[in-house]
């Protein structure tokens, strides 16, 4: 008789690198964290950078949007059972977000994802929860899940703005364009002149 959730994979676009930090001692496997399961759509997104496409789309309502394009109620009921069978409680369900917010402890989540987790601590004294390797999930949830965030919470962007000193010329205006939006369940073009100043 074959075992559900018995057998893991790794979960495609989830391998970080080992942290370049000291490693830290003393993480609470008991402390409470909250991860967030991104779930596959219901439909393929329609592919709205191709004129083609874009000419026939036509607006649609939150809730359009979320029947179609959102998570399907089976796929959010396969993900709850298994956080449920590993442990792990559900916080919040989006549907057109298509995220599953779940909490647990810090030891649960290793169990439950086949993650190392630890403290780290770079050269200028910022700490955060690390991991390395992938992150692994049932096979029954491969191709529904399509990402995990919340175990590793390093820093993944840093600031891209300068600051304008004194006595420095500014940049002039830059090239317009245009900017596709997400505006009430659907998307629109809007024609724009942009500025830049350094």
């Amino acid at each position: 008789m074959k075992t559900q959730f018995a057998k893991h994979v790794s979960l495609k676009g989830s391998e970080k690198p080992a942290p370049d930090a000291k490693k830290m001692a003393g993480l609470d496997k008991k402390e409470l964290v909250n991860i967030t399961i991104k779930l596959r759509p219901a439909a393929a997104l329609p592919d709205l950078l191709n004129p083609a496409v874009y000419e026939k789309f036509r607006p649609m309502t939150h809730e359009e949007f979320e029947k179609k394009y959102g998570s399907s109620d089976n796929d959010i009921s396969l993900v709850e059972d298994y956080a449920h069978h590993a442990g792990l409680s559900t916080v919040k369900v989006e549907k057109a977000k298509r995220a599953i917010e779940l909490r647990g402890t810090i030891a649960q989540m290793e169990q439950a994802f086949k993650v190392d987790l630890a403290n780290y601590k770079k050269a200028d004294g910022h700490t955060f929860r690390g991991r390395k390797g992938d992150i692994k999930i049932p096979s029954e949830l491969d191709g529904i899940v399509e990402g995990i965030f919340g175990l590793d919470n390093r820093r993944v962007a840093s600031p891209k703005f300068k600051i304008h000193k004194a006595g420095k010329k500014k940049i002039g205006p830059r090239a317009g364009g245009k900017l596709l939006v997400l505006s009430h369940g659907y998307f629109k073009t809007l024609q724009f002149s942009a500025k830049c100043y350094g």
